[in-house]
């Protein structure tokens, strides 16, 4: 600053360029980073960025579309709509009636009951889009967004459209019965997966991009926001940006230099324009000091940000991963399983009464042998508790020897006596009830066997044409 041979309003020029570029530099980074509704031009200049917008909606009952109808023709209250512009809106279908019975219609005779019926498409652009104030502008973007669905999905399939003006931001909804190719409901043809939606929204942006529309960042993991969430953000206010305010402080008086009387007007004119440059680009360094720190602070929460991200999508892929390699592992136990026993599955819809008694017999069998194992089992735990309890016993009498009295000692041979005597009569006890058990289940089963036997002879049909022995012819000397 200062400098001699450099005019004045030259170096204002410059000063100028330097604190808007500096305010510039600020401003990308606050609009750029959090959001993307702003970008700059080649001159630094903000310029908003708009955004064509296509959400979708799977409904699976005639529950589903006629709540969704009965909203989009205000047939009930609707808060977010305002009543004075509601006659604007525009209905291929004059009735919600007239949408419901073409949608039944062009549906097939069977469906499944998981189906997704009918489609919702909601499309619309961002708020700020300049076509929302050019009335033809408005009209194309529909028009497009019309042919693109029915090309999409047929002109037969799309069923009914409507095009609201009474919220906040103008936006075409359309009702889509989702045939495919070879004339079946799947809906998965069109909606299946990361893919094909994000195929959809780029070829979407194709029809719609020579509007002034741009294409959200492909290959984002931001989640799909339904046609009820965006409905919500519809009528969120947009966020007011914020304003930069730089104060450059005036030139003290008592800062100025002081003019001697031999100066020419010129020459104090250029030392004063001196001085106030000089003290403004101190202001300016400070400011940009400033701007830098907040910088900076920007940049850390947005790398920091986007590092949570990358690990909570990282996270999510591995669980996702692991949760199909397990899906995957039971479906193919699933199928050994079937394979293993596909004579059985295949006895059993071939004869189902004899499949009923074997599966009687074989529960049986298996009833029998668990109660065999259970007093074997009964049997080891009860020999081991004996042993264990002479062993305590024996340490105790070791421990402490007393004399005991012969008398005393038989009679406590006595009681042990008893006691395996009483054990061993339990014993077999629990051995012939187990048996009278088992006899009574195989006479219950030979009864049942008899019985049947005796059930299917009593349905077949007697003989009554059998030939009665006739009586032996008398002789000569019988009376």
């Amino acid at each position: 600053m200062g400098v001699k041979g450099v005019k004045p309003h030259c170096e204002r020029n410059n000063l100028k360029t330097l604190v808007f570029k500096l305010c510039s530099e600020y401003t990308i980074l606050r609009y750029v980073l959090p959001s993307s509704n702003y970008r700059m031009n080649s001159d630094f200049r903000e310029v908003t960025v708009a955004y064509a917008i296509l959400r979708t909606a799977k409904l699976k009952s005639f529950g589903e579309i006629g709540g969704s109808l009965s909203h989009n023709y205000r047939t009930r209250p609707t808060p977010n709509a305002d009543l004075k512009r509601t006659p604007d809106n525009a209905h291929s279908s004059p009735t919600p009636f007239s949408a419901m019975n073409a949608i039944k219609q062009r549906l097939p005779d069977k469906t499944r009951s998981n189906a997704v019926l009918c489609v919702e498409y909601l499309i619309t652009a961002s708020p700020d889009w300049n076509g929302w104030q050019n009335n033809e502008k408005e009209q194309d973007f529909f028009k497009r967004s019309l042919e693109w669905l029915e090309k999409r999905h047929g002109k037969e399939n799309v069923i009914a459209t409507s095009i609201h003006r009474d919220e906040t931001t103008p936006h075409l909804v359309a009702y889509v019965v989702p045939i495919d190719s070879r004339g079946k409901l799947n809906a998965r043809e069109f909606l299946g997966g990361r893919a094909k939606l994000s195929k959809m929204q780029t070829d979407f942006h194709t029809q719609v991009k020579d509007l002034g529309l741009e294409r959200g960042l492909e290959g984002s993991k931001a989640e799909h926001k339904t046609v009820k969430e965006f409905y919500a953000e519809l009528q969120e206010p947009l966020p007011k940006p914020e304003k930069i305010n730089i104060n450059i402080q005036r030139l003290d008086v008592d800062n100025q230099p002081k003019s001697p009387f031999h100066n020419t007007k010129y020459e104090h004119g250029v030392r004063v324009m001196d001085a106030v440059y000089a003290d403004i680009e101190s202001q300016v360094d400070e400011i940009k000091k400033d701007f830098e720190i907040k910088l900076r602070e920007m940049q850390a929460d947005f790398e920091r940000n986007l590092r949570i991200e990358r690990q909570k999508s990282e996270s999510q892929r591995k669980a996702h991963e692991k949760a199909v390699d397990a899906l995957y592992k039971n479906v193919n136990n699933i199928n050994n399983l079937k394979d293993e026993y596909k004579d059985f599955i295949e006895y059993k819809h071939l004869f189902p009464e004899k499949f009923d008694d074997i599966a009687f017999k074989l529960k049986s069998e298996i009833k029998n042998y668990h109660y065999e194992q259970g007093l074997e089992e009964y049997q080891r735990k009860f020999y081991e508790n004996q042993a264990r309890l002479e062993r305590v016993k024996q340490a105790i009498e070791m421990q402490e020897p007393v004399k005991i009295d012969p008398t005393e000692l038989e009679y406590r041979e006595y009681l042990k006596k008893q006691a395996d005597l009483e054990n061993q009569q339990w014993i077999e006890n629990m051995k012939r009830e187990r048996e009278s058990e088992a006899q009574l289940q195989a006479y219950r089963e030979r009864k049942a066997l008899v019985d049947k036997e005796i059930a299917e002879m009593q349905k077949k049909p007697v003989n009554n044409d059998e030939i009665e022995p006739k009586a032996r012819p008398k002789n000569d000397f019988e009376p």
